[in-house]
């Protein structure tokens, strides 16, 4: 097969003036913000949520989708995510 993909024909294809923006490569750690007011705001949080929802469904796995999904929405607006660079 002359054309297609298969087979030892190797096809190179050169795009000419291609021009890729240069981007500096930074290491960035990503981190939680996590101290006593995050973690007293995250309990209340979960105090006032609505967790009958959660516990009137009779399929365990089900339920169990269901508190994780409430937990991890809880824990991400709670805990903020914090990039901070490396410097080297």
């Amino acid at each position: 097969m002359q054309n297609g993909l298969s087979g030892p024909v190797v096809q190179i294809l050169f795009q000419k003036e291609l021009q890729i923006p240069f981007q500096k490569i930074t290491h960035k750690n990503k981190t939680r913000l996590i101290n006593t007011e995050t973690i007293a705001k995250f309990q209340l949080h979960l105090q006032d949520e609505a967790w009958k929802y959660a516990h009137n469904i009779y399929n365990v796995n089900c339920m169990f989708h269901s508190f994780h999904c409430i937990f991890l929405n809880n824990f991400e607006s709670s805990f903020p995510v914090v990039y901070k660079r490396n410097r080297r």
